[in-house]
This record gives structure tokens, sequence and C-alpha cells, in this order.
């Protein structure tokens, strides 16, 4: 089952990624490729369980080196599928970013107050962030 670092209630974005946070978030990407190979039984539409790959998790670990400090802590997540996601929510916000190891980072941005709605898939080899992408994350910053 998935895991992540999740904040909760009114301070959902007042937490400053901050160098014990990305530490934080550091260490429990890494924890990723300790998962047992055997997940257990498929998921509900039959498809096997797989933990994310070396690959997810060192694009996931490029995008956490690449987030300027002082943007609010994402949480982090994997999904069944072997996705490694990243996760900004709150009111009027929705940023999700995902990594499957195939060189390409996946998002979803939407801030309403920075009239932001964008998504996109991208080539991530050079470990360069999508322009959108950008301006979102900036956005949720204080």
């Amino acid at each position: 089952m998935p895991d992540s670092v999740v904040l909760r209630g009114p301070d959902r974005l007042a937490r400053t990624l901050t160098p014990d946070a990305r530490a934080e978030l550091r260490r429990r990407l890494r924890s990723y490729l300790d998962l047992p190979d055997d997940l257990g039984p498929p998921d509900m539409a039959g498809n096997p369980v797989v933990k994310p790959t070396s690959a997810a998790v060192n694009e996931a670990l490029r995008f956490l080196d690449a987030l300027p400090a002082g943007v609010p802590s994402p949480s982090v997540s994997w999904a069944e599928d072997g996705e490694v996601g990243f996760y900004w929510g709150g009111e009027g916000i929705h940023v999700d970013v995902g990594f499957y190891g195939d060189g390409n980072i996946g998002y979803y941005a939407s801030v309403a107050a920075a009239g932001i709605d964008h998504d996109g898939d991208e080539d991530f080899a050079d470990g360069a962030l999508p322009q959108p992408l950008v301006s979102a994350i900036a956005a949720l910053s204080p």
C-alpha cells in the first residue's frame, strides 16, 4: 500500500521545504527501493501491484533536488502501478507530479489564485522542469 508524508489541516502549505524536510523526503523516497518484490494480490482491475523501479525513484530524487528552497513541502507517495509521486494541495491548489522511470515527468498543476491549469507529460532526461510546472510551484510560495 502507498506510503506518504502528508500534512493535514489549515497549515497544509505552511511547512516549507527546509533542509530537514528535504532530507526526510529523500529518506522516504529511497525507502521505496526496500519494498518487497511481492506486494500482494492484484489491484481491483486485476493489474499486478508493483513497487517503484530504481529509475522512478532516481527521477523523483532529481526532481526533489530541483525544487527551490522556500517552496511548500510536498507529500510524496508511490502508487500500485509503480509511479512515484509528489503532491501539493489546498483550497484552490492541486499540483501532482509523477515518475515511472521512463525518462518523463507527468504532471497536473492547478493553482486558481494564479490562473494556472495545465497538465503535461514531458521529457525529464535532462532534469529540466517544464515551465508551467515551475510557475505553479512558484505560485505556491507565500
